[in-house]
């Protein structure tokens, strides 16, 4: 698709089992840095859009299948390490001229110049790629993955003693809180409740 928007030649292509063989005529390192970049944002926003999705239809429907929220977070999982896994696919099957790990190195080497710029070139650009979905997927599994439960399971392991407080066997009757269900769904209630000083056996 970014070739066709650009409008470089195409002038081979092949669809294989772990990848996509393309060979393209680009005469500017823009266009061979766009088509580099073209597949990991491609898996990023589509992750972002399962994501965004999962929070409104939650918002909608009040719920949301645990299941979907499993597939998203895989999908996210997998567009964070997108760069990687083509760079071990290239380095597996030694497709070092044409694979999308090795483009900037081969692009310097052709123009005569030195190779090493095309190398530092792609470690940044994982780098900055792998950040950047990484930062994404960190929101969603923290802050929206299955309504925040991850969040919720860390507030609880790193929470201080004082930070809950459940109440005892009976401590509040069933009576009672069927009474704060039936207020709390009439409209302009007003609920007063007291404070007061507890202090354990230890005086604290």
């Amino acid at each position: 698709m970014a070739l066709t928007i650009m409008k470089v030649p195409i002038t081979g292509f092949e669809l294989l089992w772990y990848r996509i063989e393309v060979d393209f005529a680009a005469w500017t390192f823009a266009q061979v840095a766009i088509v580099v970049v073209a597949g990991p944002l491609a898996n990023c926003l589509l992750f972002t859009v399962a994501a965004i999705s999962s929070g409104c239809i939650r918002f909608v429907t009040k719920s949301y299948p645990k299941y979907f929220y499993k597939v998203i977070s895989w999908t996210g999982l997998f567009a964070v390490l997108d760069p990687f896994i083509v760079l071990f696919c290239d380095i597996v099957t030694q497709n070092f001229e044409h694979g999308d790990a090795f483009k900037f190195y081969d692009w310097f080497i052709h123009a005569g110049d030195n190779g090493i710029v095309g190398l530092y070139l792609s470690i940044f650009l994982i780098m900055s790629i792998t950040i950047f979905t990484g930062y994404i997927w960190y929101r969603f599994m923290v802050g929206y993955y299955m309504n925040g439960r991850i969040l919720d399971l860390y507030r609880r392991l790193s929470g201080t003693y004082k930070s809950f407080f459940i109440p005892m066997d009976h401590e509040v009757s069933i009576k009672y809180l069927q009474w704060v269900i039936t207020r709390s769904k009439k409209k302009d209630n007003v609920i007063v409740s007291e404070k007061r000083l507890i202090r354990d056996k230890y005086g604290i």
